[in-house]
């Protein structure tokens, strides 16, 4: 990005938190809300979730209750706020995802239209592209931007896997953490929100350098070997757009969720960038405290890193968020805090 995206202000719903002061100081305490849930695995056992209390709501009213609790969230932080100048980007699961319907998709603008009083702007897009789809929201927020159709924009990701349909099966594929598989995930759900606008590297703030994105052929849907080829490619375009090296940066945020073939994927495409590095390079994440919240992880992760980042609760003012889809596409956002 010739110029970065600065984010101006950040909103969270998830389990542990129904917004980003309360979600980020449950995160950083290393608390969860993982609890047996009504779903069954093949033993006939409880199923551990991580979900917010919002009992007897499912469906698109459970999502639409997440969205519009991180937008109000997000908007608190801005008193000058102006829906009519302001483009609205909601990042949502992958299309054919079993479980998920475009009811969703719905339900979150009719949930946009209410809480911001006038109806969705015409910029208003739905992104079907799941937890990946991070890269391809800042960069048609960058151009909306750019192209000054817009003066600020609203990017939010929401999604839930808490739904019978989802959950058989993910079981099915023996991909959810149970008592007879012990490398997989506890399913969540979450929004995240962030309002974004074009800023300056000279610029006090939490920035935006750069973005990359890839495909990836070895993926958990078939046998290649993991080279992570795809996350490398889409981490170097990241990097050059930054103007960083890896090794300049102070540490990783990623998606993973507890599956053995992400780590591996990590692991390697570090092992291809890293040129040298001093010292630790540590790997952070939010799914030991909130699950798979799928589309919404991106938008949580740099909502999270905004906060943490300027008071210093994270291990430097430099890193690299990286996620990745089931289906093979991968994404790398470069961030930067400047004091």
């Amino acid at each position: 990005m010739r110029t970065p995206l600065r984010i101006v202000s950040s909103g969270m719903c998830c389990a542990v938190g129904g917004s980003a002061r309360a979600a980020r100081a449950a995160i950083r305490a290393g608390l969860n809300r993982f609890v047996e849930s009504e779903f069954i695995d093949a033993l006939a056992e409880p199923l551990i979730v991580s979900r917010m209390p919002l009992d007897r709501i499912w469906g698109p009213r459970r999502i639409a209750m997440m969205f519009e609790a991180a937008l109000t969230d997000c908007i608190a932080g801005t008193p000058d706020f102006n829906p009519r100048a302001t483009a609205l980007l909601v990042l949502v699961a992958e299309s054919g995802r079993p479980g998920y319907y475009g009811t969703w998709e719905r339900a979150c603008l009719a949930s946009y239209e209410k809480l911001a009083g006038a109806s969705p702007p015409a910029e208003a897009q739905v992104l079907a592209l799941g937890r990946a789809g991070i890269v391809s929201a800042l960069r048609q927020a960058h151009e909306l931007l750019s192209r000054r159709r817009a003066r600020q924009v609203l990017i939010a990701g929401v999604d839930s896997y808490l739904n019978a349909e989802t959950i058989t099966h993910l079981l099915r594929r023996e991909r959810l953490m149970t008592e007879e598989v012990s490398e997989g995930f506890i399913p969540g759900e979450g929004a995240g929100a962030l309002l974004v606008e074009l800023g300056s590297r000279r610029e006090r703030g939490f920035h935006v350098l750069g973005t990359g994105e890839a495909e990836e052929t070895a993926t958990i849907d078939n046998d290649e070997p993991v080279r992570a080829l795809g996350l490398s490619r889409a981490l170097r375009e990241a990097l050059g757009a930054s103007g960083y090296q890896l090794n300049e940066l102070h540490f990783r945020m990623t998606d993973i969720s507890g599956e053995p073939l992400s780590f591996q994927e990590a692991a390697m495409a570090d092992t291809r960038l890293l040129d040298h590095r001093k010292g630790r390079f540590p790997l952070l994440h939010l799914a030991d405290c909130i699950g798979e919240t799928g589309a919404a992880i991106g938008p949580l992760s740099l909502a999270y890193l905004a906060d943490a980042m300027a008071r210093g609760y994270v291990p430097g003012t430099r890193a690299v968020l990286h996620c990745a889809n089931d289906s093979g596409k991968r994404a790398a956002v470069v961030v930067e805090h400047l004091d």
